[in-house]
Parts: structure tokens; sequence; C-alpha cells
């Protein structure tokens, strides 16, 4: 802020030192140009002026204004720099003043809008829980690890409740083969007991690895049913037939 009491305080010593050399012709002339301008312009605005300084101006420039009007009485000159220093001094607080009210107005009519301090209000609400909330801390990353454990659980069961489901249908369609098989073997049994043998031998698979025991167990990759228990255990989880590595069940007949 600017000081008005040191400016003031300069230019009345001025008009002083002035008043002290009046014996000089330039101070001579200097101090009765303004004591007769100074009147003038003393009387034509000291009503205005005061009037401004009253309503407008700092109280510290109001208090001046009266220690110089007290000085003009006495020194009527001095009232000259009084009068310069309010004319530039006034207008500038002026639009100064301008300024802050038309500020004030503009403020006035946003607020006057429907439905803007509401939308302040919650704008800054928003704002203020946003700077509130806490960062994650180590609950949410332990958290956030347990399920995406939980969702491989979920994948890898889903991986065998398929595999499960595939090796249900090998085995209903291997027992589908093996009841037209029986079916086909009873018919054929009519025809006497040698032929009946002879159908067996023929027609009953056996095991291929050691050629003498039925096949109970099935491959459930690739659905061969080639060798029996003994040598299914021997051979391990590779097919004797096609040489396919994959999971094997134990087939009993009823």
């Amino acid at each position: 802020m600017f000081c008005w009491r040191p400016f003031l305080e300069r230019a009345r010593k001025l008009w002083e030192y002035l008043l002290d050399h009046h014996f000089a012709d330039t101070g001579m002339v200097l101090i009765l140009v303004a004591m007769f301008t100074a009147k003038k312009l003393y009387e034509f605005l000291a009503p205005s002026i005061g009037s401004l300084v009253e309503s407008h101006v700092a109280p510290e420039v109001s208090t001046l204004f009266t220690e110089w009007t007290t000085f003009a009485a006495e020194q009527p000159w001095s009232a000259f720099g009084l009068a310069i220093t309010l004319l530039v001094v006034t207008p500038y607080n002026n639009f100064q003043m301008k300024k802050c009210k038309d500020m004030c107005q503009s403020i006035q009519q946003a607020l006057a809008v429907p439905g803007v301090p509401e939308q302040l209000t919650a704008a800054f609400g928003e704002l203020q829980e946003m700077s509130v909330a806490p960062p994650p801390g180590p609950v949410d990353k332990v958290s956030a690890m347990r399920l995406k454990a939980l969702e491989r659980e979920l994948e890898a069961s889903k991986l065998k409740i398929r595999d499960l489901e595939q090796t249900e249908d090998a085995l209903a369609s291997m027992a589908r083969s093996f009841g037209e098989t029986q079916k086909h073997q009873c018919k054929e049994s009519s025809g006497g007991e040698e032929r009946t043998k002879t159908n067996a031998e023929n027609e009953v698979p056996t095991c291929a690895i050691c050629w003498s025991e039925a096949p109970t167990v099935l491959w459930t990759k690739c659905r061969h049913l080639v060798a029996c228990g003994a040598c299914g255990d021997v051979q391990g989880p590779q097919c004797p037939m096609c040489r396919t590595t994959g999971p094997r069940v134990r087939i009993f007949y009823a």
C-alpha cells in the first residue's frame, strides 16, 4: 500500500523552503504565482475535494487533509501543493474503487443464477472427499492377491471338470459298444457249444501286451481299451497302441 504521509510531508517542506528563501527573484515569482493559484484552486476545489476525501479516501489521508487545511489557512501558498496532490490521487482512488465494485457485482450476479451455489458446494465437497480419501493400504493389496489366487483356482477347477466330462463320455461310449458286442455274442451262441467257444475266442478282445487277459484299462485321451490291469500298471500313462500320453481309468465288467 502507498504511504501518503512522507509524500505530503516532502511537499510541505518544499513550500517552506520557498518561503524561507523568498529574497531570491525566482523564489519570489514562484511564491506569488503559488499564492494566487492556490487561493483560486482552493476556493474552487475545497468543497468537492473535502467530500471526496471523506467518502472514498482512507482515514489516514482524510486526517492529513484536515492537517493541510489548517496549514493552508495559516500559509495559503501551501494549499497549491495540496490541490495538485488531491487532483492526482482522487481519480486513481475512484478508478480502483470502481474496479472492486464491478468485481463484487459480477460475483453477486453469478451467485444469483439458480443452481450455481449448489453446484459450487457439491463440487467443493467432491474435491474435499477426494483429498481426504486414504490411499490403498496393505490390506487392499492382500485382498487383491487373494482374489487373483481364487480366480486361478476357479480356472483350474473348470479344466478338471471338462476332463472328467470327456472321460465320462468315453466310458459311456465304450459301455454301449461292449453291450452291443455281448448281445451279438448271445445271439450267435444258439448255434452250439463249439460255435460259441469259437466265436468267443475270435470276438472277445484280449490285452495287446500279454494277449491273455481281457482289456480293462482305458486311455481317455485316445479312447483305446487295449491293456489289462497288470499290463496297464506297467505301461503307465502312455497308450501301447498309439503312444499318446494321457490319463487312464480302470473298467470293471458286471
